[in-house]
């Protein structure tokens, strides 16, 4: 699994609640067990909002996120 450096201010992933040391375990119902996998499942997506499960502290949380990939 892919863990989190840094958290951008403003950012997505702060929005949702993700924190640097977070450790991504999966987007949607796929398993993303590293960092190539996490990137292709996330680029892929089409559910909206996109689902990450993150694991933090040995708790296993959801996040969902809006990704707005389409150009306006």
């Amino acid at each position: 699994p892919s863990y989190v450096g840094e958290v951008m201010k403003g950012s997505a992933a702060e929005k949702v609640g993700i924190l640097a040391g977070d450790r991504i375990v999966g987007v949607n119902d796929e398993e993303t067990p590293n960092f190539q996998a996490l990137s292709n499942a996330i680029v892929m997506a089409v559910q909206d909002p996109v689902i990450i499960k993150a694991e933090r502290t040995g708790e296993v949380k959801l996040y969902a996120e809006q990704l707005n990939f389409k150009e306006n």
